[in-house]
């Protein structure tokens, strides 16, 4: 799989940016941009986040653990969507509904967290 300074370098030249450009656009010294790129630096977390955003791509795509560029957020939403307007669906709870358009915001460490507490709850019944 690609690094994420190969995976910058693609989506910066997907979207026809300079580096200067793509600098400007993110608040980052074009310099810092090459740097990344050729995988001389490593970002921060924020600046991680910020480069995900831009492109609208998943954080695992960007640094090379995915070749999926689709953030799983935007995929859980469209087939939760789906699933929710299935007429064949079986009918849900509307809280039910409201627990899982929740679940679906929270940051990944949360759901792991609340996954062990549903797991928890399931096993002791």
């Amino acid at each position: 799989m690609a690094t994420f300074g190969e995976r910058l370098y693609q989506l910066r030249k997907s979207k026809n940016l300079k580096a200067e450009e793509l600098a400007e656009f993110v608040g980052l010294k074009r310099r810092i941009i090459f740097l990344y790129e050729k995988n001389e630096s490593k970002p921060s977390y924020d600046t991680l986040i910020l480069f995900a955003d831009f492109f609208n791509v998943s954080l695992d795509y960007l640094v090379g653990r995915s070749d999926n560029p689709q953030r799983i957020l935007s995929a859980l939403s469209i087939t939760l969507d789906e699933f929710f307007s299935d007429d064949s669906a079986p009918e849900m709870l509307p809280e039910v509904r409201q627990i899982v358009n929740k679940v679906i915001k929270l940051p990944h460490e949360k759901i792991k967290i609340l996954n062990d507490v549903l797991d928890t709850w399931v096993d002791s019944d």
